[in-house]
């Protein structure tokens, strides 16, 4: 089972979601930068959901904290924003995928899914975590 975090200033309907169909074993959530730090730190995430617009301000100051502190958790942005530059400026930070809130949340299942399969192919669990 791989631990998960969302970054989203409304993650409550997230939270509520089935995710062990996924292989998410516990979910972390966090509203501001500061405490999404906080917990990147204190738990092993292997994959963090990410909301890079308001209400979560802050989005692309974490991503790029997360991509130097901890390389290896994928990162799913899940914004409403659907802005070409945002979309450009989080690919080249390496990200898993780039999924509209206003996309059926089957798309958002689909995406954890491969993420999934990725990191049981690469085996880069391992290297997530805690320092």
């Amino acid at each position: 089972m791989y631990n998960m975090m969302i970054a989203d200033g409304h993650s409550n309907a997230l939270m509520d979601m089935d995710w062990s169909t996924e292989k998410i074993g516990q979910i972390h959530t966090a509203f501001h930068v500061q405490e999404a730090q906080q917990l990147l730190q204190r738990h092993a995430i292997h994959i963090l959901l990410l909301d890079i617009k308001r209400p979560f301000e802050g989005g692309f100051e974490l991503l790029s904290w997360v991509r130097k502190q901890h390389p290896a958790i994928r990162i799913i942005i899940y914004t409403a924003q659907a802005d070409f530059f945002d979309v450009q400026k989080a690919m080249r930070f390496g990200i898993s995928d780039y999924i509209l809130k206003t996309a059926d949340i089957r798309e958002l299942m689909a995406s954890v899914k491969r993420v999934v399969r990725e990191i049981d192919k690469t085996g880069s669990m391992l290297t997530c975590g805690i320092r």
